[in-house]
């Protein structure tokens, strides 16, 4: 190892590309240059530094314990995924005959799963042409093929691979950050649902007194207006016995203008009773609405609450916890993503390939354009549109072009990670897992 007078390696300045705690950590050379080789470079050429990011980024939990099994490593089945990943990136770097001939098995799967970034990126002629491919890859959202395919390219220069370095490795801290804010969101949801049903309770009680109030009022203008009726009856019963006779005739004219009294006081208590059964009416609708709101905010939260239980166990997943869920297996389907923000498109694609999936995404019209949707769509399982994140016009013509050619289609309520990560879980029992022993066999 090179070292410079007077200094020793313990006491170097930590680097910002330092592999995370846990990861093997290479001894570092005051020269930091790669040898220029003939091809591709290995996984064992590359500097140890950036074993890490590569074997986090580049190959799924999946794709390692396929590799456990087949070298036969000591290592539980049940092992965490922290735990697996460390081993492979120390033999990633090792010099040992068993851990280069691991090395060797990681670098073909690698070529074997990117073959499709590496032939792009083996015709940049210079340093500037793959810096381009990896920017545009990059602004696409596609992160773990062109990012091998950049590493082992043997004209990249180090100050390229050091900036894709950290390009990738904020791209971790990104998807946490994106985790923690659905977590955040949700917490404020469920803090504006408990205030609104507290109104809603305020306001349904407030109704309810109203009603019986009222109510109330009707039963005793109908007990008046009877009372008057029954006065009424008992006069005419007493005008009649009391036969012909000179005050006959001014019984009847005091009879009649108490009885015109009596119309009139009727006609004002009818009309106060209409106007009490309108406004009893009103508080019901009211009422059925206040319920409807209520009913719909709490369909809302229990669908984020369903979407904080997935992140969870995703979490707990990349923690190597065991969750109340088995592991997320796509079997290798294809899930096509149409429409979203844009900077979630790298973390659900990572979602999808660490589950044993493939990531497509198209932007509804945003650059790919709308007659590219059919290509897309024809090498896709399922088809995923959040609705809130796409035109109306756009999420109709993918749902019409899913239906001509069979192909599932789900829309989502929101394009948030969470929603995404729950309707994988409920989707994924559609497809059978690809058989891994044949594929294994055939290598």
């Amino acid at each position: 190892m090179t070292q410079r007078a007077g200094i020793h390696p313990s006491a170097r300045r930590p680097s910002a590309f330092d592999p995370p705690i846990g990861c093997a950590r290479p001894a570092m050379t005051d020269t930091l240059s790669l040898r220029p080789i003939v091809g591709r470079r290995r996984l064992w050429e590359l500097d140890p530094h950036f074993h890490c990011s590569i074997v986090g980024t580049c190959l799924t939990m999946s794709d390692l314990r396929k590799l456990a099994t087949k070298t036969r490593l000591s290592v539980p089945a049940d092992a965490p995924d922290y735990r697996l990943h460390g081993v492979f990136v120390r033999a990633a770097g090792a010099a040992g005959p068993a851990e280069k001939g691991i090395a060797k098995l990681m670098d073909k799967d690698l070529e074997r799963r990117h073959t499709r970034a590496l032939a792009q990126f083996r015709k940049a002629a210079d340093n500037d042409a793959l810096e381009a491919l990896w920017d545009g890859a990059r602004e696409a959202g596609d992160i773990p093929g062109p990012y091998w395919a950049l590493m082992c390219h043997p004209l990249a220069s180090r100050t390229l691979l050091e900036r894709a370095f950290g390009e990738v490795h904020m791209l971790s801290h990104l998807m946490g950050a994106a985790n923690r804010a659905d977590v955040r969101r949700l917490a404020e949801m469920e803090r504006e649902t408990e205030a609104v049903e507290d109104r809603l309770a305020e306001a349904e009680a407030r109704r309810l007194r109203e009603i019986e109030i009222k109510q109330g009022e009707i039963g005793q203008l109908r007990a008046a207006i009877e009372a008057e009726r029954a006065r009424t009856r008992a006069l005419v019963r007493r005008l009649e016995e009391a036969g012909e006779g000179g005050c006959r005739d001014l019984r009847i004219q005091t009879l009649e203008a108490t009885m015109e009294g009596l119309r009139e006081r009727l006609n004002r208590e009818a009309w106060r009773a209409d106007r009490l059964q309108g406004k009893l009416a009103e508080a019901e609708r009211l009422l059925t609405e206040v319920r409807a709101d209520r009913d719909d905010l709490r369909r809302r939260l229990a669908e984020q609450a369903e979407d904080l239980r997935t992140l969870e166990d995703l979490a707990l997943d990349d923690d190597g916890e065991a969750g109340d869920r088995p592991p997320l297996d796509l079997g290798g389907r294809t899930i096509l993503y149409v429409g979203g923000r844009p900077r979630t498109v790298p973390s659900l694609r990572k979602l999808v390939e660490d589950s044993n999936g493939r990531f497509a995404h198209h932007d509804a019209g945003r650059e790919d354009g709308r007659a590219h949707l059919g290509e897309v769509l024809s090498g896709a399982d399922i088809v995923i549109c959040p609705v809130d994140c796409i035109s109306h016009d756009a999420c109709l013509k993918a749902k019409r072009a899913c239906l001509k050619r069979g192909t599932p289609f789900v829309p989502l309520s929101s394009a948030g990670l969470g929603a995404f990560a729950r309707c994988l879980r409920e989707t994924a029992p559609l497809f059978a897992p690809a058989n891994d022993g044949a594929a294994l066999a055939a290598e």
